[in-house]
């Protein structure tokens, strides 16, 4: 992870870790300059944060078990549940699926295998730096947990506030999340531009697992552009 800090960042993107992420999310890390690691918000069941979907025959969800501990609890304290042998079925499914070149994550779960206490981020982060490289994506990365603004209760003020503390002047999100919740306000406030992302998958079977990609074409990171 980058430690690096730049004078001036031309667009930022804010995106929490997730499991083996979509080919979309490494294009729109790959078109910033900044990417911050949004790990200090809620984490959610609902959400690709824990789950990957591959096709396996059929697609299948390859989905980390995460302790209910019955409170709201943010991503970066999120422990996974160390009762279920789960890291064994992921890597055996990726070894059915992709033959030898699944090796590239065997020492991911080699490593906590044995740990009593393993939080989700022990997994989700370090593969995603792995994917990172292995696309030759070389944005700057940062963890939203590791910088100075505190959360002032409104979503879009925090993310306004991470933005303008990487030095950004354009903040690049999904359509989605600007139609639903993002208010323009406090980035207006702060003189930062709104952008939102661009990009169709050039890949056939569409904007799939990053995974089906890495092992499957010549050259992957064409299709993270």
């Amino acid at each position: 992870m980058s430690s690096s800090h730049q004078p001036m960042s031309s667009r930022v993107v804010v995106y929490q870790p997730c499991y083996f992420p979509k080919l979309h999310y490494l294009a729109r890390i790959r078109d910033a300059d900044v990417f911050i690691i949004f790990d200090d918000v809620e984490f959610s069941r609902r959400s690709r944060q824990h789950r990957a979907e591959i096709q396996v025959g059929s697609k299948r969800w390859l989905t980390i078990p995460v302790q209910h501990t019955g409170d709201s609890t943010a991503i970066l304290n999120a422990k996974v549940d160390t009762t279920e042998r789960w890291q064994e079925k992921h890597y055996q499914t990726l070894v059915h699926k992709f033959g030898n070149d699944a090796e590239l994550f065997a020492d991911y779960y080699h490593r906590i295998a044995d740990q009593e206490e393993v939080r989700l981020v022990d997994v989700t982060i370090p593969t995603l730096l792995e994917l990172l490289g292995q696309f030759d994506i070389d944005t700057d990365v940062r963890r939203s947990s590791e910088m100075d603004p505190t959360h002032p209760g409104d979503p879009s003020e925090y993310l306004a506030n991470l933005v303008a503390e990487a030095d950004g002047t354009k903040y690049l999100c999904g359509e989605r999340a600007y139609t639903n919740y993002l208010d323009e306000e406090p980035f207006v406030d702060r003189e930062i531009d709104i952008e939102i992302q661009d990009w169709s998958p050039d890949w056939g079977d569409g904007n799939v697992c990053s995974l089906e990609v890495l092992f499957e074409a010549d050259d992957p990171t064409q299709y993270a552009r």
